[in-house]
């Protein structure tokens, strides 16, 4: 077949140089017709070719800019807002927008470009020589086409919407798995399996409602196709032979006519798929672009690199409250002296854990001030800042890895972190012991979040030691030892304690069992909203109804 093209060009380049052309139109009809014969044939040869080389000078430049980014200190940024994201958005829709969406839009500028430009070039040289051979033919069947192209529109722009609604289905349906499978034991313990069970087929359900609406259109879409395409060929046959019987059209020309309207026939479908494709990927790219083009509330980067703490840290009136919510607190103000530890207290929900997110600037607060060294936080690079403070959340995570590159997970450079380092830290934590006994040590690996091969405390004391083998200017401890065991706890404390006095570092404590802040130099009381009272353990203790005073009685703890 190309090889019958090929004969066929050469065939009338010969024509043209032994013709005599005596009407200057003619020979312009001529060359038309070569035109469109030579797009046909090389478009059909390039068009594998030339969107190759496309993508990858796309590919050259884009990396690039990259390069370039990199220099500049830009890189990523918005890439690694995808993560902070997470605040705002379920786990299961992250992931879902950022595996089946981003392979959707993927394969809509890849492959489907290939197709498309083929078609295309198709379509238009075959035109091209229709209009050539019969100008009456190809004004009749310029209205059907018009027909097929109008449906195929229409067509893109549901699957737009389709595929808009598809991709949520999927990505709720992946909420419902991600949360439930995370949170396994507790669906198990609550005998909930059933009840999830059909929750997700409920997902399932939506999802499988939207494909057949989508399913209906296709089908729909495909069977005009069909029709038009069918109607266009008796088209050319019926009205052809009229104009062969009045002798304006002769029976070669008919037959290629034909020929040519059979490929443009055979290119529609691609166009019209290269237009759904490309509808397809832009709805599934609007809620990539949705996360990639949010501003970050927090920067990721840029500010003063502010390595240690002189003076304190101070709230100037600060006010805090989560979006679409009430404010957590109002003009608080209090200072957090440096070398120091200060502990926080207050009934649950008081905000105490928030004010540790504040000074780790993962969220800017509302209104007010905090200082550092009189230095307003905000003008500090949030992730020099955070390398800076060693972190125990009330409850510890840890990675499906091992021990060791759990607890130095996070160090700038890990590859310098030496084996002694690594058993200092744990033993400061009271997890040296229990590493040493696992089978593989500290090349243990722990499982999804560690809750398959350590306990409660296990985990908490990894975590700690995690919080110290950077020796961080600054201790942030969520209660952290909330899970360990009298004689662990007491342990754990008096290593923080001598390591504290030793190295003179600034601790802050948000204290839930108020029996770890007891040798705690100061202690802020947080209550609906402000702050009531500043003091050692000692002096709250001697405040009749203080609000200290009232939860120490209320644990009843026994103090000495």
């Amino acid at each position: 077949m190309f090889g019958g093209k090929i004969c066929a060009i050469f065939l009338h380049l010969r024509i043209l140089v032994e013709s005599e052309y005596t009407v200057s139109f003619e020979r312009i009809v001529k060359l038309l017709f070569l035109a469109g014969l030579l797009f046909l044939v090389v478009g059909n040869a390039i068009g594998l070719v030339l969107p190759r080389i496309i993508f990858m000078f796309i590919d050259i430049n884009n990396n690039h800019e990259n390069e370039e980014n990199m220099r500049e200190n830009k890189s990523g940024d918005k890439n690694i807002y995808f993560m902070l994201a997470a605040n705002r958005n379920k786990v299961g829709e992250i992931v879902s927008r950022l595996s089946t969406d981003a392979l959707i839009v993927g394969q809509s500028v890849s492959s489907n470009l290939t197709v498309g430009a083929r078609a295309f070039m198709s379509f238009f040289g075959s035109a091209v020589i229709m209009v050539y051979t019969s100008p009456e033919l190809s004004k009749v069947v310029t209205c059907l086409t018009a027909a097929i192209v109008t449906s195929g529109y229409c067509f893109g722009n549901l699957q737009r919407k389709y595929t808009l609604q598809m991709q949520e289905a999927v990505a709720a349906s992946n909420e419902v798995a991600t949360e439930k499978f995370s949170n396994i034991i507790t669906v198990r313990t609550l005998v909930s399996e059933l009840k999830e069970c059909e929750t997700y087929k409920k997902k399932i359900h939506q999802l499988w409602l939207v494909s057949r609406r989508e399913g209906r259109a296709a089908g729909c879409m495909i069977a005009l196709h069909e029709i038009a395409i069918l109607a266009s060929l008796y088209t050319i046959v019926h009205y052809g032979g009229q104009l062969m019987n009045i002798g304006t059209l002769t029976y070669g020309d008919l037959l290629a006519f034909i020929w040519y309207a059979s490929l443009c026939a055979l290119s529609l479908p691609g166009m019209v798929n290269f237009y759904t494709e490309l509808m397809k990927g832009l709805g599934a790219s609007t809620r990539l672009f949705e996360l990639r083009n949010r501003i970050p509330e927090v920067p990721v980067r840029g500010g003063l690199l502010k390595k240690d703490i002189i003076d304190g840290i101070i709230f100037k009136n600060v006010s805090f409250g989560y979006p679409n919510r009430p404010l957590l607190f109002t003009d608080v103000s209090f200072y957090i002296p440096a070398g120091k530890t200060t502990a926080l207290v207050g009934p649950s929900g008081s905000g105490k854990s928030t004010i540790a997110n504040l000074i780790l600037r993962l969220f800017d607060s509302n209104s007010g001030q905090i200082l550092i060294d009189n230095v307003d936080l905000k003008s500090i690079d949030p992730s020099f800042w955070r390398q800076q403070i060693g972190t125990v959340a009330q409850e510890p995570i840890l990675f499906s890895t091992t021990i060791r590159n759990n607890i130095i997970y996070g160090s700038k450079h890990p590859e310098l972190i030496m084996d002694i380092q690594l058993e200092e830290a744990s033993n400061l934590a009271n997890a040296l012991n229990f590493i040493k006994n696992l089978p593989d040590g500290f090349e243990t690996i722990v499982g999804e979040h560690g809750t398959s091969m350590l306990s409660g405390g296990q985990r908490q004391r990894i975590a700690i030691a995690r919080a110290l083998i950077n020796d961080p200017m600054m201790l942030i401890m969520d209660e952290a030892t909330s899970a360990l065991d009298a004689t662990s706890e007491d342990l754990v404390r008096k290593a923080i304690l001598t390591l504290i006095k030793s190295s003179k570092k600034t601790v802050l404590i948000i204290a839930h069992r108020l029996s770890t802040i007891k040798y705690a130099d100061q202690i802020v009381v947080i209550n609906s909203g402000r702050v009531d009272e500043v003091g050692t353990f000692d002096e709250l203790m001697l405040i009749e109804n203080g609000v200290f005073k009232n939860l120490v009685e209320k644990q009843a703890i026994g103090f000495k």
